[in-house]
């Protein structure tokens, strides 16, 4: 069997492939080399990395799966992200996010500039 990889997707079946791209690639342990919090700037900050080194279609299709994720998590979002994003950091209990929270505003800067 063959696999096509692309920039944001592997083609096998990954149902977030570009929200664990991000968490693996930028939003992991390591995250701190650009601060000690994950709030305001430094979240921008990470974001503006992302965007910096990826294309404006990659960066629409991370924006649609996380649409996608919110809406085939509904009834229990704050589970489904800890089990698909938090593997190496926790968001909700280190910095206060809600899953909600953090995706909306993840969204927000994915869309500004």
């Amino acid at each position: 069997m063959a696999y096509r990889i692309t920039t944001s997707r592997l083609e096998w079946g990954c149902a977030y492939c570009g929200l664990n791209q991000f968490f693996d690639g930028y939003l992991n342990q390591d995250y701190d080399l650009c601060g000690d919090v994950l709030e305001g700037d430094v979240l921008e900050g990470i974001v503006r990395c992302y965007k910096e080194s990826s294309s404006k279609e990659d960066i629409e299709k991370l924006i649609d799966e996380i649409q996608e994720f919110k809406v085939n998590n509904s009834v229990d979002l704050d589970s489904a992200f800890e089990s698909t994003c938090e593997r190496e950091i926790s968001i909700r209990e280190s910095w206060g996010y809600t899953a909600a929270s953090f995706l909306d505003r993840l969204t927000e800067l994915l869309k500004d500039g």
